[in-house]
């Protein structure tokens, strides 16, 4: 078409020539001098407020946004018609639904931006308690809800229903939305009405990326909603593995272990989620065999030998079971007097405490529990003696280190009952 039929097509709101003009494979995505500028027939849509066929254009998926020389685009035109009602003072709050509310819900930003810095209420609630914030966070509008925090809004301002911005985009999985949220002090264990805060919204729907940020900004996990229920049992009950491998995971390495995870296991056993229960004994295993963080991680037990150097669990078979062989060597710090040597000390006591043993199963190694006791002095050590000091080939630096340690009140001896495998009631 001619510039000109296009342009009295547009100009007289005439959809059906519009649409005739589309139908017949012609452009209408290109430049036109319009009012002395070169817009796009969407722009002048737009100038013209011609809706309708807006729509038209829209559908026939023309460039929304090309620019001109000027950096104009169709968005442009229409935020000029904003800035117009700003000026003539129209109420930028208006109840109910304000403008700041719909351009958040649409993810418009440079409204957004026109509207905050016009002053726009930026925490007003509609009918049901809902914020631009809230709308923004339902509807992924990542940038919006920079824009909301960066203005001040409400971070923990809930709708009528409880729900908090940061509760909602935990429900529906939006991860960038939640840690913007959560960079911007939201509450991450505030509750709805029935007392359901963010990680249990996300563990509800197996969002386990958005649970692990959670967890990271100190989120409570044991928390339980009004019927009981925590986030690790829904997690359970709805069969999410990847979430419930995390909690667990998570429990363990902070020591929350025993009738929490037996509960979760609880929920996955009503359920018949069985790859869950699997995860559920696997940990429990290790805590029931007394293997747990809570008893070992203190100044008085060491892991030795070859589990502390990734041999103490060795898997035989596809199906993930442990080799009966393998144990655990946990080193028991014990209190009281110490051992003797005899014909090298000149003490008089003496006493002995043989190791305790754990059977080992499918899930998990043996565990050999060996007291360590303390001696009174160390033996002689061979490198140390006068004779092999003369033609030792050991750096004297060595030497001399070694001879502080035996000879230091900080590093005492200790002595562990010990064979090695298969040699245990004929070596010491």
């Amino acid at each position: 078409p001619t510039e000109d039929e296009l342009i009295s097509a547009l100009a007289s709101n005439n959809s059906g020539a519009v649409q005739s003009i589309i139908s017949g494979g012609k452009c209408v995505d290109h430049f036109i001098v319009y009012k002395g500028k070169h817009f796009t027939p969407a722009m002048i849509a737009c100038d013209l407020e011609r809706t309708d066929l807006l729509i038209i254009l829209i559908e026939a998926k023309v460039d929304l946004d090309r620019q001109n020389s000027d950096g104009i685009s169709a968005f442009t035109v229409i935020i000029k018609w904003l800035s117009l009602l700003i000026k003539a003072q129209a109420d930028i709050d208006l109840a109910y639904c304000s403008p700041l509310y719909m351009a958040a819900q649409e993810g418009h930003c440079k409204v957004i931006e026109s509207l905050v810095r016009a002053q726009a209420e930026v925490n007003l609630q509609t009918v049901i308690g809902s914020t631009p914030l809230y709308v923004a966070s339902l509807e992924d509008r990542y940038q919006a809800v920079e824009l909301l925090i960066k203005a001040q809004a409400d971070v923990d301002l809930q709708d009528f229903d409880g729900f908090s911005p940061l509760y909602i985009a935990s429900e529906q999985g939006y991860l960038k939305v939640v840690n913007s949220l959560i960079g911007g002090k939201a509450d991450v264990n505030l509750q709805d009405s029935k007392g359901c805060s963010p990680i249990f919204a996300a563990c509800q729907q197996g969002h386990y990326q958005v649970v692990e940020s959670l967890l990271k900004a100190q989120a409570d996990v044991t928390s339980a909603n009004g019927a009981g229920k925590t986030p690790l049992d829904i997690a359970s009950q709805n069969n999410h593995y990847q979430t419930v491998k995390l909690i667990i995971e998570f429990c363990i390495r902070n020591g929350i272990q025993g009738s929490y995870l037996k509960q979760g296991l609880r929920c996955a056993e009503e359920f018949e989620n069985d790859r869950v229960v699997e995860l559920f004994h696997a940990a429990t295993s290790l805590d029931d065999s007394g293997i747990n963080v809570e008893k070992y991680h203190t100044d008085e037990y060491f892991v030795v030998g070859s589990f502390a150097e990734g041999w103490g669990n060795s898997l035989v078979t596809l199906d993930g079971r442990t080799d009966f062989d393998s144990d655990v060597d946990v080193m028991w710090l014990t209190h009281g007097k110490p051992f003797h040597l005899k014909d090298f000390c000149e003490c008089a006591d003496r006493t002995s405490n043989p190791a305790r043993s754990y059977l080992g199963f499918n899930q998990r190694p043996t565990l050999d529990e060996v007291p360590a006791h303390r001696l009174c002095r160390y033996p002689p050590i061979a490198p140390l003696q006068p004779d092999r000091v003369a033609k030792s080939n050991i750096f004297p630096a060595v030497l001399q280190s070694i001879q502080r340690d035996v000879t230091s009140a900080s590093s005492p001896c200790h002595i562990v009952h010990a064979a090695p495998p298969g040699k245990a009631g004929e070596q010491l």
